[in-house]
Formats: structure tokens, C-alpha cells, sequence
């Protein structure tokens, strides 16, 4: 090698190159740089080390939540939502109907009350339940109240003396009727009722209604009321109606909801290529505290691949419209408890894995919930007023599997003219050497590029990938173990030196391919697993004699 007055400022400029990798794991070891091949003798620097780990890589492009690692170091990639929830106020809300009406002088002639010595007047009437919010066509047994209030609202043109007495057969405590008394000069009165249980009937069917008998005893008074004229007009209504538990038949309710998207962050960095999991599943988890058979329908479950194409997940374990599946529910006799149930959707019985291999970027959830999907008339429904219904969806990815693609690894900072700042052609001979050391079960086919300041790749380092191998498993645990590669020098032509004159930035990706991909076997991926690679220059140079 020529080297002339400028020779130290070369081997500043070539150990300066060490400090240019903004993405530099861990500190250059220089005993790990391979120097025996040297095809001439000459100045030889290191540039760097770089050191990725499968955790590090995959947090770049995951949420924290979406990685799983157990305490072996296995990694499954897990992605969860929520996609159908609701309570009992949004299933159900009652409300009662209030009721208006009046005790008329039947007589055909006028009434002096003045003359009445006892007068009783005797009616049933019902409060009608409506439910504002969900199922029509519902026929409700018995409300199980925490509290409910009713108010009685009374007025007349008259000087009224009297009680009204009021009770209902359908409103019971501890075996007895519900019993109201008040005067008739007293207008308005409420009544809190707690801890009662409300019988309702059902005649006509799909009307729920509570009886009301009501007696006016009217005493002594003063007035003359008109033939079929109103002595007292009333108003009865239910307020603040608190219920623990509903029975009876709840109707039948379909609800649905938009499609819920999942996104799959696992192949945001891939470019080309899959990987191929070997046992993925898609876990539905249901939670249902509703007394009610619920079919569940999935009209909307597919992926959306790379290249924004649908692809539907199908199976006859999918639950659909043909293949009705009855979430569990709690019987009668465990109203308030909660039941649970799942549906497990895998490669066995499903095509989620040939899906999976499209490498998609989401995954797209419907669903439809249908309330006694069978329209029979069955009095065994009950909800409570802590009633839910949620189902969670849970796409769950062992690295388990082999690997075919394209991984964008890094981009590293490599500004040329940091290197060397005199004209290019004064450099007779430059050359990069790579050590490698590979503990991932899978053949990585490296390449480098190089490019300018808009990053536009200029050249590469290889004129065709270079083949790092794959680690072995040299002691049966059925963990990988590295294996250190023999070092790669590239010789770059004049035409090379000349192109990456223009370079700011080195851009590293690989082609992670299992071994034997013709028939290949299944690897599990640890976290530890990793790829190093230390990268030095050697070059020649000749300067002017005048040093500029």
C-alpha cells in the first residue's frame, strides 16, 4: 500500500467510521474481527458491531400487551378485543304505564251527598308494563323489586268524607297483598314499596299487566253530583321502578354491531414472504349473566392481507346461521351467577392458518347476538339488574412454525464524506469484511444498501444476498445454538467507490428462510435467539503529495 504524507489522517478518517452507526447495540469488540483474510496487506478499521435479539426486533413494530414471553423464553404474539358487550339497562328497561279514571254517579238521576249515609264503590284496574328499550312480544312472570313507588293522586269538585282503600293480588311481601289507605280529603300520596315481588298477568298474551282493586267508601259529604257525572277522579302512577330480578318469557332480540378491526402489527416489518404458524388460534371468550339462550352468529370474520385482500375465515366450527351455537346461561336457579364459555377456532377446524400466511395486516370481527333464537314461548328467561353479556376475542400466534420472508432489519447512518473527504478516486482499493454469528433456526440471506441523503439506494454491498446459516441445536434441548459464519470480505470496484460517494445511510434487510424450506420443520422461537454482526473496512489509499 502506498501511503504518503497523509497516512495518518487516513487511519483517523477509516477508525472514525466506528462512531457513524446510530443504531450500534453494543460496544465493537476487536478481537471478535476476523483480520487473517487480507487480500493485501494494508489499513484495516473497524466500522461496527451490530447485535439484534428476537424480543428487541419484534418491540420495534409491537405494543408491549402484544408480546407474551413465558419463562422459558417462548414468544406468542397475542392481539385482544372486546367486540360485543351490554348490560341489562341497554337489553331491557321497564316502564309503567300510569293509570287515570274516575268513580262516576251511576244513577240516572242527581246524588246529593248530603243524603248518603254509606256509599261504597268497588273497580279493578291494571297497570300496563312497557319496555322501552329491547324485545317486543315479552310475557313477564314476576319482578323481584328492589324498590318501586307509586303515587295516588286524587281530586273532585266535592266535600268529600271517606277513605279509599286500595290493594293488588299481584304485589306480595312475606305471603300478604300490598294495602293502601287514605283519606279522601287528602289529594296526593306515595307509597314506597321494598322488597316486594310483582305477579303479573299475561291476559291477553304479550301484555303485562298488575292489578289494581280500589273501594271508595264515601261517608257523610256535601255536594249534588249530576247523573253519570265523576265524583272523584284519580291518577295512579309508578315511579323509580327498581328491579333485582325479572322472570318470564324476554322475547326474542337480535343485536349487532359494526365489525370490530384487530390490527396484526407482527407483519408491519415484513416485505416479502410469511411465516407459517403452526398452531394459531382464535379464541372467542364469553361471559353471560343473562337467564336467556343466546345464539351467536358471525357474519363478518376475515383478514385483510398485505395486498388489501379479503380472505374469509370459514370452518363449521364458525358459528353462522347454519350452525347455530347456544351460549351458556345460567339456569333459574342461578340467577345473578354468571356463566362462561368459549369457542376455539385453530387449523384443525378452521382455514385460519392458510389466512394467516397472507400476512395480514388486521383481522375483522362481526357479530350477532339473537335473544330465544328457537321463538318458542319458554317461561325459563330471567335477568337481573347486574345482567352482561360481553364477548372478547383473543388471536393468539405461537412462534411456532417455519419462516419464507423479508425483513427490513435496520437502517444505519453511513455519511461518505464523513469517511473521507478527498476526491474518490484517490482510494486504489477498498474492501468490507462481515463476521456473523447466527443462533436463529433459519438461514438468513443478507444484503446491505447504500443510500443517499433521500434515501434512494445508490448500490449494495453484495452483488446477490450472502448467506448467513442458521444456528443448530447441538445438545438436543431442542433450543438453537449459534454458529459462528466464516467472515465475508467484498472486494468494490472502482464503479462501487465511485457510487457510494453519494452515501448518508446504510439500509440492512434479510430473507429469513427455515433450513430444508422443501419439506420444512417446525422451529419454536425464543426471545434469546439473536444475530451479531461485526463490520470492518480495509482499503488502500494514495493521496497527493501535497496533502489536499
Amino acid at each position: 500500500m502506498d501511503i504518503h504524507l497523509s497516512s495518518p489522517r487516513l487511519l483517523l478518517s477509516l477508525l472514525f467510521l466506528g462512531l457513524l452507526f446510530s443504531c450500534i447495540k453494543e460496544e465493537f469488540d476487536p478481537e471478535k474481527l476476523d483480520t487473517e483474510i487480507i487480500i493485501n496487506p494494508g489499513v484495516a478499521a473497524p466500522l461496527g458491531f451490530i447485535h439484534y435479539e428476537l424480543e428487541e426486533l419484534l418491540k420495534d413494530s409491537l405494543h408491549p400487551e402484544e408480546m407474551i414471553v413465558d419463562n422459558d423464553g417462548f414468544i406468542s404474539m397475542v392481539y385482544e378485543e372486546e367486540i360485543l358487550s351490554f348490560q341489562a339497562s341497554e337489553f331491557l328497561q321497564l316502564s309503567v304505564s300510569p293509570l287515570s279514571g274516575s268513580i262516576d254517579n251511576n244513577y240516572p238521576f242527581q246524588l246529593d251527598l248530603s243524603l248518603v249515609d254509606t256509599l261504597s264503590k268497588s273497580d279493578t284496574t291494571y297497570f300496563t308494563l312497557t319496555g322501552s328499550d329491547g324485545p317486543d312480544e315479552t310475557e313477564i312472570d314476576s319482578i323481584k323489586l328492589d324498590s318501586m313507588t307509586i303515587v295516588i293522586n286524587l281530586s273532585t269538585s266535592y266535600n268529600l268524607e271517606g277513605i279509599m282503600q286500595i290493594h293488588s293480588p299481584g304485589i306480595t311481601k312475606n305471603g300478604e297483598h300490598w294495602t293502601a289507605r287514605i283519606g279522601l280529603s287528602r289529594p296526593v300520596q306515595s307509597f314506597k314499596l321494598e322488597g316486594y315481588t310483582v305477579i303479573l298477568s299475561n291476559d291477553p298474551p304479550d301484555i303485562n299487566r298488575i292489578p289494581i282493586i280500589y273501594t271508595m267508601i264515601l261517608n257523610g259529604s256535601s255536594g249534588t253530583v249530576p247523573p253519570l257525572s265523576p265524583i272523584l277522579d284519580y291518577t295512579f302512577e309508578v315511579s323509580k321502578l327498581d328491579f333485582s330480578v325479572i322472570y318470564g318469557y324476554l322475547g326474542n332480540m337480535n343485536i349487532r354491531i359494526n365489525p370490530q378491526t384487530i390490527p396484526i402489527s407482527f407483519f408491519n416489518s415484513i416485505i416479502d414472504g410469511t411465516f407459517y404458524f403452526a398452531e394459531p388460534s382464535l379464541n372467542l371468550y364469553f361471559e353471560n349473566s343473562f337467564g336467556i339462550p343466546i345464539r351467536i352468529i358471525m357474519n363478518d370474520l376475515y383478514v385483510i392481507s398485505r395486498e388489501g385482500n379479503l380472505i374469509d375465515i370459514t370452518g363449521d366450527s364458525v358459528p353462522s346461521a347454519e350452525q347455530m351455537r347456544i351460549i351458556h346461561y345460567p339456569s333459574l336457579h342461578e340467577a345473578g351467577n354468571t356463566a362462561y364459555d368459549s369457542i376455539i377456532l385453530n387449523q384443525d377446524n378452521t382455514n385460519l392458518d392458510l389466512a394467516l400466511q397472507s400476512s395480514p395486516r388486521s383481522f375483522i370481527f362481526g357479530v350477532e347476538a339473537e335473544t330465544n333464537p328457537s321463538g318458542e314461548m319458554t317461561k325459563n328467561n330471567f335477568i337481573t339488574d347486574r345482567s352482561q353479556y360481553g364477548v372478547k376475542a383473543k388471536l393468539i400466534l405461537p412462534l411456532y412454525g417455519y419462516a419464507d420472508f423479508m425483513l427490513m432489519i435496520d437502517t444505519l447512518k453511513f455519511d461518505f464524506e464523513d469517511f473521507f473527504q478527498n476526491p474518490p478516486e484517490e482510494i486504489k482499493r477498498l474492501a468490507f469484511r462481515l463476521n456473523f454469528t447466527n443462533s436463529f433456526p433459519v438461514n438468513v440471506y443478507v444484503q446491505m444498501y447504500f443510500l443517499n441523503e433521500n434515501y434512494v439506494v445508490i448500490d449494495s454491498v453484495f452483488n446477490e444476498r450472502r448467506l448467513v446459516e442458521a444456528g443448530m441445536d447441538t445438545n438436543g434441548d431442542g433450543k438453537i445454538d449459534p454458529v459462528q459464519n466464516n467472515p465475508i470480505e467484498v472486494e468494490f470496484t472502482r464503479t462501487k467507490i465511485d457510487n457510494i460517494s453519494d452515501a448518508r445511510h446504510i439500509a440492512i434487510n434479510g430473507r429469513f428462510n427455515t433450513t430444508n424450506i422443501e419439506l420444512p420443520e417446525m422451529f419454536k422461537f425464543y426471545s434469546h435467539y439473536f444475530i451479531d454482526g461485526y463490520i470492518g473496512v480495509v482499503g488502500n489509499i494514495e493521496l497527493n503529495s501535497t496533502g489536499n
